[in-house]
């Protein structure tokens, strides 16, 4: 994926907490990237990945840097034709969770 972003892009694989990260105004600067990057353990099952940028606004993407977009179990319905529209025009795969019980299936 690399490839496809401006260099000043940070890829993170987000990690996932059961405690929430405390920080002093001292160390905000630093630890921006890691505060982004995490989430409560209960997401673990997305194994979510991040692209953060210093920039304001839209990330430019190259080439075919999104194969596939996962959506959570309730994303609205105008977001989720919106956003299906848009992947269908660009040839992206979606996938929707589904949940039946304790089992998530796509």
């Amino acid at each position: 994926m690399r490839e496809y972003l401006d260099n000043d892009v940070y890829i993170s694989r987000v990690l996932y907490e059961n405690e929430v990260t405390n920080i002093s105004s001292s160390q905000a600067e630093i630890d921006v990237k890691n505060i982004l990057s995490v989430k409560n353990s209960e997401w673990s099952y997305e194994r979510e990945w991040r692209a953060i940028s210093p920039r304001k606004g839209k990330i430019n993407l190259n080439g075919n840097a999104i194969s596939c977009i996962y959506f959570g179990i309730d994303p609205g319905k105008e977001l989720f034709d919106r956003l299906k529209r848009v992947a269908q025009r660009n040839r992206i795969i979606t996938k929707k969770i589904k949940l039946n019980g304790y089992d998530i299936t796509m």
